[in-house]
């Protein structure tokens, strides 16, 4: 996993500092692991995708949480979340089986007063071979779930053979050349990034970039703005420098505090796994159009004049 990870050089520096929540320095193989951990699971959620949509099965699976359009079963689909590879390791949490799922009642500016008021603590409960109904019912119900817990174990299986024969194939793949070569390209200037001319870009993205705190927070705009600066000739990493470079920049005021996140991290993930989706020929762009960006609750003003189809590459 070190071996295949990669840590900015912004991250590297904070990893070398002790502060807040962090309680040592986190070494360059730390740092680089959890990287690499990310990578293998892109890879390996691209093989989900691959499978899946082989396989006839209808529902859209996403890499994070990234808004869809009306399809088959109407807006529903899967999210594999690999947002936590997009952070410094020290500050995410792996959560144990039973615990206490309460962020909606902490941020609440993510899900809004009425749903952090309005839906109660929920408890993480481990499926096994468990209904969907029934998990959603225990899940909200503290005695239920303790009942549940005393007759279920939650070990984690031995699969050291098979993941490392994972990243060997990861190792033989178009993903692992592209992200190499994500790594090795550099940002443009930061005079560039100031210069850029939002009239060449469709209203919902000029709306979004203008307005960046919250919206450049939200995967389904980042997903949009890869796609969309890759048709206009951008490099994947140059479009994370934009991203960080809006990040940076503290008269947004932003809700993440990015004294303890990392904007050049957060940046480089969200466009690296949307631009290696196009790259990697899983991407085929199919809701780049403007009903679908409309269906998805991210179109700002409808007959805008622009086409969101004119930018797609595939």
């Amino acid at each position: 996993l070190e071996k295949v990870g990669y840590v900015s050089p912004t991250l590297e520096e904070r990893y070398k500092m002790i502060r807040g929540r962090k309680r040592r320095p986190v070494s360059r193989r730390e740092g680089r692991s959890f990287d690499g951990m990310g990578r293998i699971l892109e890879y390996f959620t691209h093989k989900v995708i691959k499978r899946l949509k082989d396989g006839g099965f209808k529902f859209p699976l996403q890499i994070t949480d990234v808004a869809v359009g009306r399809g088959e079963v109407g807006r529903e689909a899967i999210s594999i979340d690999l947002s936590m590879y997009g952070d410094p390791i020290y500050m995410r949490d792996i959560r144990t089986p039973f615990s206490f799922h309460q962020k909606h009642k902490v941020d609440i500016w993510k899900v809004g007063r009425h749903v952090s008021e309005g839906v109660p603590v929920q408890i993480a409960i481990p499926r096994n071979n468990a209904s969907i109904s029934k998990i959603l019912k225990l899940r909200r119900n503290p005695e239920k779930a303790v009942k549940y817990a005393y007759f279920h174990k939650t070990e984690i299986p031995d699969f050291s053979e098979e993941f490392l024969n994972l990243i060997s194939d990861y190792k033989n793949s178009s993903l692992y050349l592209f992200h190499k070569e994500f790594d090795s390209f550099s940002y443009k200037k930061k005079e560039d990034y100031e210069r850029f001319d939002l009239r060449n870009l469709p209203s919902c993205l000029s709306y979004t970039i203008s307005f960046p705190n919250p919206n450049l927070l939200k995967p389904t705009n980042l997903q949009t703005i890869t796609r969309v600066f890759m048709k206009l000739g951008w490099h994947p990493k140059e479009i994370a420098g934009f991203v960080a470079f809006k990040f940076e920049n503290p008269e947004f005021n932003w809700h993440e505090d990015w004294r303890k996140y990392d904007p050049q991290t957060r940046a480089n993930f969200y466009i690296r796994i949307f631009s290696s989706l196009i790259k990697c020929g899983i991407d085929g762009e199919l809701d780049l159009n403007c009903i679908s960006h409309q269906e998805k609750g991210y179109c700002i003003r409808p007959w805008c004049g622009w086409n969101l189809a004119d930018f797609k590459i595939v």
